[in-house]
């Protein structure tokens, strides 16, 4: 069996990014075959695809959930907002499988309508560093999905970050929390929504670590199965994406 293909977005020049070459190891690694998926693309091709990698970036405008700019960030990106959350309602549609990662996940947030805290260490007391190692403990609500997938209760995982969930959207849950009660994860509510797992911290520079290895594990089963039944020819959507690519 071919390896599903798992889009992967970020900025418009991120081929050479940390974060890019990062998550293509790890998705490798699983048996995937990662594409990339930038923002002057189509979003509507995700339905083409067998799963798709939200990544971290830059700021979500505050725009984007009703808010005005209360902590200036150093950039933010529309264009890539606007992509991605209309990649994310396609996915969700066609029940495409997803990992949120970051950034991600606070825009998987803003796509069922909730708000993000956009300078959320203000005024914590304790280690707010950022930091890409896994130095920050995340304690998991069990039962959840992503309890599941990493099989702990608590999880030490990296911090690159100042937005951060606030009111949470309409039909997901938080399923982990960090320092000051920060959420750390968000799925769907309903078991039978599509395979959908938002984590605020990055797991593709921790990929060397079995519990975050599964979660692209676990996103490359889901994506097989959506591959398994769908007709399409993996061979013609990877072509698909490969034009987008070079035009």
């Amino acid at each position: 069996m071919s390896r599903p293909i798992i889009g992967v977005t970020g900025p418009a020049s991120y081929r050479r990014s940390p974060a890019w070459l990062a998550t293509r190891i790890a998705l490798r690694r699983v048996g995937a075959r990662p594409i990339r998926l930038p923002p002057h693309g189509d979003p509507a091709r995700v339905k083409e695809l067998d799963g798709v990698v939200v990544g971290g970036g830059a700021d979500v405008h505050p725009s984007l959930f009703g808010q005005p700019i209360l902590a200036h960030a150093p950039s933010y990106d529309h264009a890539r907002d606007r992509f991605e959350l209309a990649v994310l309602e396609l996915a969700w549609a066609d029940r495409v499988p997803v990992l949120a990662i970051c950034r991600g996940m606070q825009l998987m947030n803003v796509s069922f309508g909730g708000t993000l805290d956009q300078d959320v260490w203000q005024g914590v007391e304790g280690d707010t560093r950022n930091t890409a190692f896994a130095k920050h403990p995340a304690r998991i609500d069990d039962p959840s999905l992503l309890h599941s997938v990493v099989r702990r209760h608590r999880i030490l995982v990296n911090r690159i970050h100042r937005q951060a969930v606030a009111d949470v959207g309409e039909g997901l849950r938080i399923s982990a929390w960090g320092l000051a009660d920060v959420p750390q994860a968000l799925e769907p509510m309903d078991d039978d929504a599509p395979w959908w797992l938002g984590v605020q911290w990055h797991p593709e520079y921790l990929f060397g670590r079995i519990a975050h290895q599964r979660l692209f594990r676990r996103l490359r089963d889901a994506a097989a199965r959506r591959r398994e039944s769908r007709s399409a020819s993996p061979d013609e959507a990877l072509a698909t994406f490969e034009r987008m690519e070079h035009p």
